[in-house]
């Protein structure tokens, strides 16, 4: 197996951490808009049903239920912005990566690929089929209740940064997709409109 040289590596990884926080801030309002477009326009609920039945429980018999939810969101802040993201890329976006690359004996994709735009462009149909896996078990993950699934909910933001950290993934490893998804969760926490 042929080793990346530095200068390629180095392109790579500062391609990973602007294409990450490009790709993010590029696509946020594509999934809020989304996000709206269900509320909207059909009888379901839209996002994170774990989240808010956590804030239901425990905001739910509050007087002042807008304060409650803020202290509740300081306490979340580093699980939600360090933690879930670091343990859900590995699982969910870097395992299947690594085992796809075992099975295909793909261990270094650019190696092939000499153009790096025709790199940054190409998708396997393998690699798309195991990214909408990854994307549904994805959001599937966010509409877990302590109750079961909850089908009221449609996690369609959700399911567009599974396929967005899919493709972060596999063209930039998983410092780039922790660092979109971190960052997604951060936007929650950091800066409310």
């Amino acid at each position: 197996m042929q080793e990346l040289d530095r200068r390629t590596f180095l392109k790579l990884v500062g391609l990973g951490v602007v294409g990450s926080l490009a790709l993010e801030t590029g696509l946020y309002p594509v999934k809020q808009k989304a996000y709206e477009l269900v509320e909207e326009h059909t009888d379901f609920q839209a996002g994170n049903a774990g989240g808010r039945e956590a804030f239901e429980e425990k905001c739910g018999g509050s007087l002042n239920q807008a304060q409650c939810v803020l202290d509740q969101i300081e306490e979340d802040k580093v699980v939600a912005t360090l933690w879930a993201p670091m343990i859900e890329e590995a699982l969910l976006r870097s395992l299947p990566s690594n085992i796809l690359n075992a099975l295909t004996n793909n261990i270094n994709p650019m190696q092939e690929e000499k153009s790096l735009s025709k790199y940054l462009a190409s998708i396997t149909k393998t690699e798309g089929i195991v990214g909408l896996l990854t994307a549904v078990t994805f959001a599937g993950l966010h509409n877990l209740t302590s109750r079961g699934f909850d089908t009221r909910t449609i996690p369609i933001s959700q399911f567009i940064a599974g396929l967005e950290y899919w493709y972060l993934q596999r063209k930039f490893g998983y410092f780039s997709s922790f660092l979109a998804h971190s960052y997604h969760n951060s936007r929650i926490y950091f800066f409310k409109k």
